[in-house]
């Protein structure tokens, strides 16, 4: 997957006058990460898209990707123009991007995580939809990529900060952090931890992934009870649904956000009320141009009123 670079693209000559349909399908390639996924986007075969990087190596004088097994790198040169290139397809966006409409209504849409999108901003999205019925919100939830250009998105809603080099902007939505939350249940049957130290005498509930989760520590809970001991979570889940259950059942402890929807309207107990784990940031993103659109901006202050008071 391609990392985005850093810092300012230079200018260059050579791109004024440069056929954008090359530029494009550079741009496409660079954010997909190879021939074949920017291919099934555009429907285009390879040895198209093939061809037509050819040409544009040819016309801007220098090579642009570095072919490997597992996809392209860009090279320095490409680089610089991928850069270019991202910022010119930001700034163009919301002027000739057409409006979709389906049954009459316009689309707008909505990019997170399952879990964003389920547990946090669902129902903010309701309420601006039954407000506007004449839109139609396409909500889209991704835990591998959260990007703009990948989904075509109008709104992008991520943790962290994501890269983007100009014609964007990232406004901070609200920050959260995980709390301890067990059953009335549980703490009945086997007590209230008194300490952080105490956690190693309770049952914790913890996803388990092989590898880390980008967005989120979901292992906190079980790293602040055991530390650094070979131990193993006493109940596992890949699923956020699962962990929830387990400790509404009073099998265990699990660490979430306080702001997820399933916790708010849950029965668990915040206990430990002092330990949080640090906080993860969520920004709003989206183009700079598609601010000229009324109905995608009202969506914009709709989300960011609505999480004022996070």
């Amino acid at each position: 997957m391609l990392k985005r670079p850093r810092g300012r693209p230079k200018k260059d000559n050579l791109i004024e006058g440069l056929d954008w349909d090359l530029l494009r399908y550079f741009y496409l390639i660079a954010v997909h990460g190879g021939y074949a996924e920017a291919g099934r986007k555009i429907d285009k075969a390879q040895a198209y898209l093939s061809q037509r990087i050819q040409s544009l190596e040819r016309a801007l004088g220098y090579e642009v990707f570095i072919r490997g097994a597992h996809g392209v790198d860009l090279t320095r040169k490409g680089v610089e123009l991928f850069q270019f290139a991202e910022k010119l397809y930001f700034d163009l966006k919301g002027r000739v991007r057409p409006e979709v409409i389906i049954d009459g209504k316009r689309l707008i849409r909505v990019v997170a995580t399952h879990a964003m999108m389920s547990y946090v901003l669902l129902a903010p999205l309701i309420e601006f939809q039954r407000k506007n019925p004449d839109i139609m919100l396409d909500l889209i939830g991704d835990d591998v990529d959260l990007n703009l250009t990948r989904h075509d998105a109008d709104i992008l809603i991520a943790p962290g900060a994501p890269s983007y080099e100009g014609g964007v902007t990232q406004i901070l939505l609200f920050q959260m952090s995980k709390r301890l939350y067990a059953s009335a249940s549980y703490i009945k049957q086997f007590g209230e931890p008194k300490s952080v130290e105490d956690l190693k005498n309770h049952k914790i509930i913890s996803p388990v992934y092989t590898k880390l989760n980008p967005f989120s520590d979901i292992l906190w809970a079980f790293r602040l009870a055991q530390g650094d001991s070979p131990a193993y979570p006493d109940y596992t889940s890949n699923t956020f649904e699962c962990v929830v259950r387990y400790a509404e059942a009073g099998l265990g402890i699990i660490g979430s956000y306080s702001t997820l929807d399933a916790i708010k309207n849950s029965q668990l107990v915040n206990i430990l009320p002092e330990i949080e784990s640090p906080p993860i940031e969520v920004h709003l993103i989206f183009a700079d141009s598609i601010i000229d659109d009324s109905l995608t901006k009202s969506l914009i202050d709709h989300l960011i009123k609505s999480f004022q008071s996070y």
